[in-house]
């Protein structure tokens, strides 16, 4: 089982090995939410782009630095894996997000129609993606967050 859970359905939470890891820095949640969301590597010069696009290109690299030399400081397990050209969640890391969306395709794929698997994914969903949070200096985030919100609640 993974040691890192990230819940982004609802508002964001992290627990690492069952216990709540405080991230109050909403870019960092921003970031997470934006790699269990997409389920694989995603380019830096997008992640910049999405999160920094206001920001000249030097210092936009330096703040994602930063931020994912704050976010190593939080958990003793990796959460991120970076290389020079991507960012994804680590494999130790497991999101509700992706437990969602799996969940509900199985049940599309399944001839069998139980209703015990959906009541269980109902039952863990515990709002709209990152609720709560908001970036106004980062716009084509919130434009992203608004899709995807509007995506997970339509499945």
């Amino acid at each position: 089982m993974s040691t890192l859970q990230l819940a982004v359905l609802g508002p964001f939470l992290l627990r690492e090995a069952s216990a709540p890891v405080e991230l109050n820095i909403a870019k960092l949640q921003a970031l997470l939410a934006y790699l269990a969301v997409t389920g694989q590597p995603q380019p830096r010069e997008q992640i910049l782009a999405l999160l920094w696009a206001e920001s000249h290109p030097d210092a936009a690299r330096k703040n994602l630095r930063n931020r994912l030399w704050q976010l190593r400081q939080l958990t003793s397990t990796e959460l991120v894996r970076a290389d020079g050209v991507s960012l994804a969640l680590a494999p130790a890391a497991t999101s509700d997000v992706a437990h969602f969306v799996a969940g509900l395709e199985a049940q599309l794929q399944s001839p069998v129609r139980d209703p015990a698997p959906l009541r269980q994914l109902i039952d863990h969903w515990r709002g709209p993606l990152l609720d709560g949070l908001q970036l106004h200096e980062a716009p084509d985030f919130e434009l992203w967050l608004g899709q995807q919100r509007e995506q997970l609640g339509r499945r």
